[in-house]
């Protein structure tokens, strides 16, 4: 018999893990596999776009950060009516929300996901503990991250496992074989009002703490020139901060704050490099895509990140927190020729085809939920 998969996540929008979520989802479904996708709160532009596709997507609509028993009883009754054989969660607050819905509904095979390596605020983290006891497995999404789960003491190192993101591979051409890159490039760039000659940085991400855009203005403002613009993408409570901060340092009129973006490819296409500034990260996808985009990584040298940047080979990492540190490697890559980076990108494009794809990532799935399965089978006696 196919295997049941239920996959409860906090949110399906536009976060990373989010994105991971729909890319496992249609990947087992391809496999044969009975999936469906339940979110807390109510679907974001990813889960809307998905739905619409067909992919089977529910939500518990729950309000962000309010706490609704009238949910955890319709997450039961749900349970009660598909009898998943596996529960997967992804993020903190699925995860606790699942295990009481797993305990309630003897559902056979349950495993956590935790995305980076902080879980949370102390209540949020007194409960995780409290309750890692009812998982099966509890995946990490890089190594990096485990090691500081289980430093932490969050995860018992028989229960943690380690299955990193994938990236959808899409058919993408290196630069020099694209027809017709450069006029899309200058379209792009005038469109955003950018010197087709600039050296374009993006950045990427939610304007909150963990990616540290003030680390990136800081570092930024002591590079920047008239030839040199930065691109973030991204939204958040902070932007009017760090708006403010960014004409504090004078780089107001070489920084465009762009919001939430669809065309993320298009900004990669008229970009020179990806810069990432976190304090603290999982397995960052934006890193993931830059490098399969053949584009040059500087990062901060958190969560999963060195396992995806080769050190002066796809780009350059730095310590957390460190605006200096940043800036000299941000520097170090401009000083380097066009062939330089371009080496530099196709060094990372190999590297994520060959490791990342999400088809050998759903695979990791696939075979540690069947393993599970196989264990929980055979000491239930069942055949």
């Amino acid at each position: 018999m196919t295997a049941r998969i239920v996959i409860l996540s906090t949110s399906i929008s536009l976060g990373g893990a989010d994105q991971q979520v729909i890319y496992l989802t249609r990947s087992l479904i391809s496999k044969g596999y009975q999936v469906k996708v339940i979110a807390l709160i109510p679907l974001g532009v990813l889960g809307i776009e998905a739905k619409s596709e067909g992919l089977p997507l529910y939500s518990l609509g729950m309000t962000r950060g309010i706490p609704d028993p009238r949910a955890l009883l319709k997450l039961h009754q749900w349970l009660r009516d598909w009898q998943p054989d596996v529960l997967i969660t992804f993020m903190v607050h699925a995860t606790l929300i699942g295990r009481v819905a797993r305990y309630l509904n003897q559902v056979p095979v349950f495993i956590s996901s935790i995305r980076n390596e902080k879980v949370g605020g102390q209540l949020v983290t007194r409960l995780f503990r409290a309750s890692n006891w009812m998982d099966d497995a509890c995946v990490a999404n890089a190594k990096g991250s485990a090691m500081s789960l289980s430093r932490q003491g969050w995860v018992s190192d028989a229960k943690l496992r380690v299955i990193p993101n994938g990236v959808q591979l899409v058919g993408h051409r290196l630069d020099d074989e694209r027809q017709g890159s450069s006029k899309d490039r200058g379209c792009i760039r005038e469109g955003l009002g950018i010197a087709e000659t600039a050296f374009v940085w993006l950045a990427i991400g939610r304007l909150e703490p963990s990616k540290d855009y003030p680390n990136l203005l800081n570092a930024f403002s002591q590079i920047a020139a008239s030839d040199m613009h930065l691109l973030i993408a991204g939204d958040g409570d902070l932007k009017g901060q760090l708006q403010a901060l960014a004409n504090d340092l004078k780089i107001a009129d070489r920084v465009s704050f762009l919001g939430w973006r669809r065309d993320i490819p298009e900004l990669f296409e008229v970009s020179d490099a990806l810069v990432l500034s976190s304090a603290w990260e999982g397995m960052p996808n934006v890193v993931m895509e830059a490098l399969y985009l053949a584009k040059p990584v500087v990062a901060t040298q958190v969560g999963g990140v060195p396992e995806l940047v080769q050190d002066g080979d796809s780009g350059f990492l730095v310590p957390p927190g460190d605006a200096i540190a940043l800036s000299k490697a941000m520097h170090r890559l401009l000083r380097l020729s066009p062939s330089q980076r371009q080496t530099m990108g196709r060094s990372g494009h190999v590297y994520i085809k060959e490791h990342y794809s999400v088809e050998k990532i759903s695979d990791l799935w696939e075979a540690l939920c069947l393993e599970l399965l196989a264990k929980k089978r055979g000491s239930s006696g069942v055949a």
